[in-house]
């Protein structure tokens, strides 16, 4: 993923933050120790929300082949880091991503981390020519 981008959520967060009173433990910590939630960079409306089994779901539309190699490539990496893994169907120049956990059979946190690494994925697919 584009480490850019993640820098500025990081910067941006930590802006909108800086005129609020934090209690004195977090006195010693730097903007670059915290970690950001995935949860306050990309909201989880964006994806549909399916039932038998309950699960997110979302169709990315590519406009060249480079563009979709990079998003699976990158998806695939990112998935076997996590150990988690979605259902991918590719038709043309859509890839259809379905995201939920088998043995719960069950939309859970770990799913909406996912989905929004995916969509991440997807926004630096769309810089590739």
């Amino acid at each position: 993923m584009n480490k850019n981008i993640l820098q500025e959520i990081r910067s941006t967060l930590s802006k909108t933050s800086e005129n609020k009173k934090l209690p004195g433990y977090f006195s010693g910590l730097k903007a670059e120790s915290v970690e950001i939630p995935l949860s306050a960079v990309i909201p989880r409306s964006s994806w549909e929300k399916c039932q038998a089994p309950a699960m997110l779901r979302k169709v990315f539309r590519f406009d060249n082949l480079e563009q979709q190699k990079f998003f699976l490539t990158e998806l695939m990496d990112y998935q076997d880091q996590m150990h988690h893994h979605a259902d991918i169907n590719i038709s043309e120049a859509n890839i259809e991503v379905m995201v939920y956990t088998r043995d719960l059979n069950c939309i859970t946190e770990l799913d909406y981390e996912l989905s929004r690494v995916v969509d991440m994925i997807f926004a630096d697919a769309q810089g590739v020519s």
